[in-house]
């Protein structure tokens, strides 16, 4: 079986483009075009619901894993995250067989006096294979995110160009990982102290991608105060206290207009100064009947105005959409002297009391806690787990409840925790593969002396303990799918080493 399978066409697109270019750089390409080596083995025994799940757990390496997930994952994908070596100048386990040694690296290349190319050549042959067959599993309107940091930023940026296609990036995703004070990190003399990390975004195709914002949550009366400084109006000022008597008007084409007699508006500052409340209080108590009135024209309002005798008029009609989200339900909206009416509750949300607008993020993301990682999940993983709520907003943003999710250096599994956990909000079913070298753990770990002796045991630990929680939490019947296969990889040079090895055992028993 073949890796990505990359027609002349694309090759030829791929010479064509602008490209990063590094010792080694071709023979990683074959790498990733030749048959896998290994075939996978199922584990029942440290599997969960076996005959029900869809989620996989695949132990091993994985160049060679993503090779054998190509026939049944190809073009199936719709996100995949991952988190890479960051490449701080220690070997890597994943050292592919093209890496070179300094020796060897000076040799070929003449480079005797500059090590700044070894230093990235061998990343750039780990990452190089793995992109290209990451590239062929994601589905037409999939999307991959890469944490990274500055190491090897500029380099990843480039590979995913020209894996990818430059025309396909999205953004550059900026996440606050520490506050200034606590950030840490050798060489300050040199240097600043670290306290981001990023997160590219590329699309398999941008004009078929489906991307929802993520939004995060403003204290009402601070993003007011935000938007005085700066000079922009906030326009959700209006109160409808009393919407009246309402009298239909006419109906036609299934569309029910009525006129409204006898409402009563009144304003933010009004209620303020009358029950002398605090410009908070006032956006709580009267959260649901705030509105602005915005001049947007649509199909259903032109028809509305075209039979609304005068202005000054509160009108409402009502209609049952055909097509999207409110599809087959009845809706009702609200017209004001021929302007259509927006509710703040439309963009903001009510919490104990208190009033957050909904805002756009952005590519700043400085609102996601990293302290006391170690809790969640209940495994310990000093390496670097990621956040809960990180892997939480890259799922609202490009999966649907039905999308298949991978992540190929999936460490402690945070990304099958966070779509557990999604399917359960929203009674998704969504499923995951990870896949995960079974490193082993440092005697000196922490992990070790609580039994665990590789980062696929902490993984799968992981998982069980998040699975049970949801189902503790939301019931069995409404978790979702918590189970998960597990898969070893057995590459088939193995067993010709074990198979001649059993015959030399053979030999020397007869001799």
């Amino acid at each position: 079986m073949a890796g990505t399978n990359f027609s002349e066409e694309d090759c030829r697109l791929m010479d064509d483009c602008f490209q990063l270019n590094w010792h080694g750089k071709e023979e990683s390409f074959q790498v990733s075009q030749t048959p896998a080596k290994g075939t996978l083995i199922p584990c029942r025994e440290e599997s969960r619901n076996w005959n029900a799940t869809g989620n996989l757990y695949l132990e091993g390496d994985n160049l060679e894993i993503l090779k054998l997930l190509q026939p049944e994952f190809g073009g199936r994908i719709r996100m995949i995250y991952i988190d890479p070596p960051y490449n701080t100048g220690k070997d890597f386990i994943y050292s592919d067989n093209f890496y070179d040694s300094k020796t060897q690296y000076w040799k070929k290349t003449g480079a005797k006096h500059q090590t700044n190319g070894r230093y990235h050549t061998g990343w750039l042959n780990m990452m190089y294979p793995r992109l290209l067959l990451a590239y062929s599993l994601l589905a037409e309107d999939g999307v991959i995110f890469l944490s990274i940091d500055d190491n090897e930023l500029d380099n990843l940026i480039k590979i995913c160009g020209e894996v990818f296609g430059e025309d396909n990036y999205i953004n550059l995703i900026t996440v606050k990982t520490k506050t200034s004070s606590g950030a840490s990190g050798g060489g300050e003399d040199k240097r600043l102290k670290k306290n981001t990390e990023y997160v590219l975004m590329y699309a398999k195709n941008k004009d078929k991608m489906i991307l929802r914002q993520p939004t995060e949550k403003i204290r009402i009366s601070d993003y007011i105060r935000e938007h005085r400084s700066a000079g922009i109006g906030f326009y959700y000022t209006r109160i409808l206290e009393d919407e009246g008597k309402k009298e239909l008007l006419c109906e036609r084409d299934g569309l029910k207009i009525y006129v409204h007699r006898h409402f009563r508006f009144s304003t933010v500052n009004e209620k303020r100064k009358q029950e002398n409340l605090s410009e908070d209080e006032v956006y709580s108590r009267y959260f649901s009947k705030i509105f602005m009135v915005t001049n947007a024209q649509t199909s259903l309002l032109i028809k509305v105005n075209q039979v609304t005798p005068e202005n000054r008029m509160l009108i409402s009609y009502e209609y049952v959409p055909k097509t999207g989200r409110s599809k087959g339900k009845r809706i009702t909206k609200y017209v004001w002297n021929k302007t259509l009416i927006v509710w703040l509750s439309d963009s903001a949300v009510k919490e104990k009391n208190r009033v957050y607008k909904r805002a756009a993020l952005g590519t700043l993301w400085d609102d996601i806690s990293w302290g006391r990682l170690d809790l969640e999940g209940e495994v310990p993983f000093k390496n670097g787990k990621k956040p809960l709520k990180l892997l939480d907003r890259m799922l609202s943003m490009v999966t649907d409840r039905d999308s298949v999710v991978l992540d190929f250096f999936s460490g402690s599994a945070t990304t099958a925790h966070a779509v557990m956990n999604r399917n359960a909000q929203d009674r998704g079913s969504r499923r995951f593969i990870m896949v995960q070298l079974p490193e082993p753990i440092d005697q000196s770990d922490a992990a070790y002396r609580k039994g665990y002796r590789t980062i696929c045991e902490i993984g799968k630990e992981r998982i069980r303990k998040a699975g049970d929680a949801l189902i503790s939490e939301y019931g069995a019947s409404s978790a979702g799918d918590t189970g998960f296969r597990v898969y070893r990889l057995k590459l088939v040079e193995d067993e010709c080493g074990e198979n001649q090895d059993r015959q030399r055992e053979k030999e020397n028993a007869a001799k």
